[in-house]
């Protein structure tokens, strides 16, 4: 795509009207005529993000305080040669267009001068040459909010396990006790045959009573989930309403009504279908609670009539029968048990399968970026060197770890940063719920007690935040100084920029406007590495340069020459031509060359030594 056409209407531009090309576009005119002004109102239009949120801001402000209440019009050709209108306000949000376009690369001064410092910008720069479907971040999204549901849903397991474990381990105290009442129960029955009777119809009815215990709170349990499902289909009928204006405010959008609608009706059946179930599981708990009042009931009775016969042992007897319907429910919950353990193990399996592809998504990013690198390599070096490094921004896990164990007692700054360079978040995340104190101490050279109380402070956390961090790549530009690859970040503002410029000209699939990059960076690097990329690129795609320096458009072969102008309240074009044009050349001479005569002088000057 390139743009084709702007339009400025109010402001300092108003009334601008300018046709650009594809090609090399260079906008020149003194300081003050609008040049930077109008790269800026194209940012604003096309809705183009800033490098940072501070230069975002700043780029907006600009563009608003040179728009006041307008509107620019950009006009763009598309790769299938079809042509696309775009409009904003400076009372609109974002840019309005009838289809969905690709963003430019836009850049600043300041930008060029510093986006290269911040790992996030670096990483951004690499960024750009990849395809939108590695960028997009939504597979990962789904994949994170699922692994922070099962690990929510894991962790709940395990309590529940642990609760049932220590009960059931209660199991041979308990029974230890009835062998040792026994004596006492078997002497009470020898006392009456009919008690003995009696106590065997008890035992019976006791069995009973706890089976019915353990199918009501089945149904309980039934409830509880039938409950939680209710309240979700409600919340979405209840946010249905809402969402569906979308369909009816948005053009072209009604047709998906009549599906829409349909979904809502299926909704509305299943919550209706979720309450009669519920209706259902409570009358059928009703009767299990009538049954096992009546079974209580005769089981009171029994006893009661048990201790009439055997005066003296009612105590024992009731210990004994408490015993026994102890025992009963101890043993009741192991097939519970086993079930909550299936449940963990399946959870547990889904989960890694989640964390597999979110490995995935993320090691397939890492390889693009290093093909990008590579790509960069070929192109730029032995003069530039790009490297990534796989999960190599650790400041943000790092930050995360020292924040989970603070209040522990540890050293938590020396401690998390020893964290983040040897363990994983997935690693740590294991490694804490299964509380295994050697793995962490082996990877971060811990001692056991330390460990042990990292991973307890881990286990309070939300490990499934935790766990699907992202620790961002890292991107790594460097300048060839003498034998050395210096490190863009030890490097001048004008060696940063010889730095920037190549590796923003090699994006060949994407617009580029590009605000006064000579700044800073002398005329040897335009002639020798600026001007030799924009001419490798001149039938590849657009540039759009703001410029001070005569051999970009002319050494550059400017496809197209715009002039600004200003009378101090308004910016304007004062020629649209071709490099070749007349009045280009004139434009050219008498603003980047101080004029024919000062032209001359210098040509006659760089004559000069040619001669003798």
């Amino acid at each position: 795509m390139y743009i084709r056409r702007i339009q400025v209407e109010e402001g300092f531009l108003d009334g601008l009207d300018l046709t650009l090309t594809l090609g090399l576009n260079t906008i020149i005119g003194a300081r003050g005529t609008g040049k930077t002004s109008l790269i800026e109102v194209i940012r604003f239009a096309l809705g183009v993000r800033g490098f940072s949120a501070e230069t975002e801001k700043r780029s907006e402000s600009h563009a608003r305080a040179i728009l006041g209440s307008g509107n620019v019009t950009i006009t763009i050709n598309t790769r299938d040669g079809s042509e696309t209108i775009i409009s904003r306000s400076t009372l609109e949000s974002a840019p309005r267009s009838s289809i969905e376009f690709e963003r430019p690369l836009i850049l600043s001064q300041a930008e060029i001068e510093t986006l290269a410092l911040s790992p996030a910008g670096r990483l951004r720069l690499v960024d750009g040459f990849i395809d939108d479907e590695f960028k997009d971040r939504r597979r990962e999204e789904i994949c994170i909010s699922e692994i922070r549901s099962l690990t929510s849903a894991i962790r709940d397991r395990r309590e529940e396990i642990e609760n049932l474990e220590n009960e059931i381990s209660h199991l041979p105290d308990i029974t230890r006790q009835l062998a040792e009442l026994r004596p006492k129960e078997a002497s009470i029955s020898r006392a009456s045959a009919d008690a003995a009777s009696k106590n065997s119809q008890l035992e019976e009815i006791t069995k009973q009573t706890s089976l019915l215990g353990i199918q009501s709170k089945k149904f309980s349990r039934y409830l509880e989930l039938n409950s939680r499902r209710q309240s979700l289909a409600n919340q979405v009928i209840q946010q249905w309403s809402v969402d569906d204006k979308i369909l009816n405010d948005t053009p072209g959008m009604q047709s998906l009504g009549s599906l829409s609608a349909a979904a809502y009706d299926q909704i509305l059946l299943a919550l209706n279908l979720l309450q009669q179930a519920a209706s259902t599981a409570h009358l059928e708990q009703q009767k299990i609670e009538v049954h096992r009042l009546n079974v209580e009931n005769s089981a009171r009775k029994l006893r009661s009539e048990i201790e009439s016969l055997q005066i003296g042992a009612g105590q024992v007897a009731r210990q004994i029968q408490q015993i026994r319907e102890r025992i009963a429910h101890i043993k009741s919950l192991q097939p519970y048990l086993d079930e909550k353990r299936k449940d963990l193990g399946d959870l547990c399996v889904r989960r890694n399968k989640a964390l597999d592809i979110l490995d995935a998504l993320r090691d397939e990013r890492f390889k693009q970026r290093a093909k990008v690198a590579t790509f960069l390599n070929e192109k730029l070096r032995p003069r530039i060197k790009t490297e990534i490094e796989r999960a190599g921004q650790i400041e943000a896990y790092a930050a995360a770890i020292a924040t989970t164990l603070r209040g522990s007692g540890l050293r938590y700054n020396e401690l998390s940063q020893n964290i983040a360079k040897s363990v994983s978040p997935r690693e740590l995340l294991d490694w804490a719920e299964n509380d295994d104190v050697e793995a962490l101490a082996d990877a971060a050279l811990l001692q056991r007690e330390r460990a042990a109380r990292a991973l307890a402070a881990f286990r309070e956390s939300n490990l499934g935040e935790l766990g699907t961090l992202l620790v961002e790549d890292d991107a790594q530009f460097c300048l060839l100084d003498g034998a050395d690859h210096k490190p863009i970040t030890a490097l001048s503002m004008g060696q940063r920029c010889t730095v920037v410029l190549p590796i923003v000209l090699e994006r060949r699939d994407t617009v580029l406007v590009i605000d006064q990059p000579e700044d800073h960076i002398d005329n040897a690097f335009i002639a020798e590495t600026l001007i030799v990329a924009l001419r490798d690129r001149a039938n590849e795609g657009q540039v759009i340069l703001t410029t001070h320096n005569a051999n970009i458009p002319v050494l550059g072969n400017a496809s197209r020459v715009v002039q600004m102008g200003s009378d101090g309240r308004r910016g304007y074009a004062i020629i649209s031509a071709a490099l070749d044009e007349g009045r280009a050349v004139e434009a050219i001479t008498s603003v980047m060359e101080g004029g024919r005569e000062a032209f001359k002088k210098r040509a006659q000057f760089y004559a000069g030594p040619q001669r003798k």
